[in-house]
């Protein structure tokens, strides 16, 4: 039994994963034509690209990733995952990427855009990322919204403005 349900949920993860891959590179196409367009046929990144300094590539899976220090470390490679190596490449305003942040800060139990942001790191390169953060939990969570949420002071009317007649 216990064999059974491990196939099924590494089933699962590996459809999760395709899944997963194919909507990133979804996002990227729709974010990053023209870079992907480059990277493809062998071409170099104006310098005046953003993503110029971060030496992106297309990893073997057809994802874009940014080329880090660590990557030729051979010790490096046996103890991190690529993600964390070479981290994927999203942009800031796409929908994915907001949807992403959303799931790790509720994941976190939505904690502060600290925890978010290092967590993310750990996989996703974004651009300004801690403003990002910022601003998706923000204007997207509505738990953080109500629990940060300050009463307003009702304003008392003077009351000798008004005065109550009776009508007999």
């Amino acid at each position: 039994k216990k064999k059974t349900i491990l196939k099924t949920i590494e089933s699962l993860w590996d459809h999760y994963y395709e899944v997963g891959s194919s909507l990133i590179k979804i996002a990227q196409a729709e974010s990053y034509s023209y870079e992907l367009n480059c990277l493809k046929n062998n071409k170099k990144l104006k310098m005046s690209n953003p993503l110029f300094k971060w030496l992106p590539y297309i990893d073997d899976n057809g994802i874009m990733r940014v080329q880090s220090r660590i990557t030729n470390n051979e010790i490096n490679r046996q103890k991190f995952t690529l993600d964390r190596i070479n981290p994927i490449i999203m942009h800031r305003e796409h929908h994915l990427t907001k949807l992403i942040i959303l799931k790790y800060h509720q994941s976190q139990a939505h904690h502060n855009v600290k925890t978010v942001v290092a967590n993310l790191l750990q996989k996703f390169f974004i651009h300004k990322i801690k403003s990002t953060v910022n601003n998706v939990i923000k204007k997207s969570c509505l738990i953080c919204k109500i629990s940060k949420a300050k009463p307003e002071v009702p304003s008392y009317v003077n009351q000798q403005q008004f005065e109550i007649r009776l009508v007999n």
